[in-house]
Formats: structure tokens, C-alpha cells, sequence
């Protein structure tokens, strides 16, 4: 069994996106998940090459006589919803692998509030620090003198 997608396009926000997902019977039955080590050299770069590519294996139980070999490997954590071990696929000695896809997972970075500058009155804000009467507003010490002009343009 072998899958390759990508899914690319905009999501309802606008938001651009670019995921991959891998499906395949990679047949390493000697790398131990739990603690990412490869006893054979193949094995161990495979596992490496996970890591090193920022990628995601989403795939905990056996698929194969107790053994992880069937992967599901994408380059988002948060693209697969859930992922189910089915039983055997005919005569097989591998399970069925069935699981839920996010094809554009949005999630925001931001934190913190930011200003919208779009309905902003750009002739008013250049006329306002021309028309303030700058000897009274700027009364004290650097500091209040600074809090005095910074409150000035945030009222802009």
C-alpha cells in the first residue's frame, strides 16, 4: 500500500495552504516509536528523516502482528483528526488504516489585539499634530513628556 497527497488551496478565511500527507507500508519493524531508535542503519535514518523534516507520524497501534509498519506521516500535527487500526485487510497480515483528514488546518499565531488601519483618516491624523499646542502638551520629564506624546497619537 502506498498513498501520496497534498492538498493545497484557500481555506474559507483566505488562509493559504500547503499540507502533505504520506500513506505507506514502510516495513521497518525494528524501530521502537515509543523512544524514536532504529536498531538496523536504515531504520534509524528513516526515523531521522521524520524528525529532521518536521514531520508527523499519527499511527500508535500495530498494523501488522503487533508491529507499527503501515504510516500514516503528515507535514501538519493537527491535519489528522482521528486514525483507526481496523481489522485485516483480506489475507493480509496487515489491519485496515482508516482515519479523518484536515485538508487546510487553520490556527492563528497572533496573540495580541492589532490595529486596523483601513477606515483610518489619514488627512485628520497628518492635520492633528500640526494643529496641538505641543509647549502646553509637553509638560515634566523625558518620561511624562514621552506618555504625554505617545497618548496624543493614540487618541490620532
Amino acid at each position: 500500500m502506498a498513498w501520496y497527497g497534498t492538498a493545497s488551496g484557500d481555506s474559507l478565511d483566505g488562509t493559504v495552504c500547503r499540507n502533505e500527507e504520506f500513506a505507506v507500508d514502510f516495513n521497518f519493524p525494528d524501530i521502537d516509536w515509543s523512544t524514536s531508535y532504529g536498531s538496523s542503519w536504515s531504520s534509524q535514518n528513516f526515523v531521522d528523516s521524520i524528525e529532521n523534516g518536521f514531520l508527523t507520524k499519527h499511527v500508535t497501534d500495530g498494523t501488522c502482528n503487533g508491529a507499527v509498519l503501515d504510516l500514516v506521516i503528515t507535514s501538519e500535527p493537527h491535519m489528522i483528526d482521528a486514525i483507526s487500526v481496523l481489522g485485516r485487510f483480506g489475507a493480509t497480515d496487515h489491519n485496515i488504516l482508516q482515519w479523518e483528514i484536515q485538508l487546510c488546518s487553520v490556527y492563528s499565531v497572533l496573540t495580541k489585539n492589532c490595529l486596523n488601519y483601513a477606515g483610518a483618516d489619514f488627512p485628520a491624523i497628518r492635520r492633528a499634530p500640526r494643529e496641538t499646542n505641543w509647549q502646553t502638551v509637553l509638560q515634566g520629564d523625558a518620561n511624562q513628556q514621552w506618555q504625554s506624546f505617545h497618548q496624543v497619537l493614540k487618541s490620532l
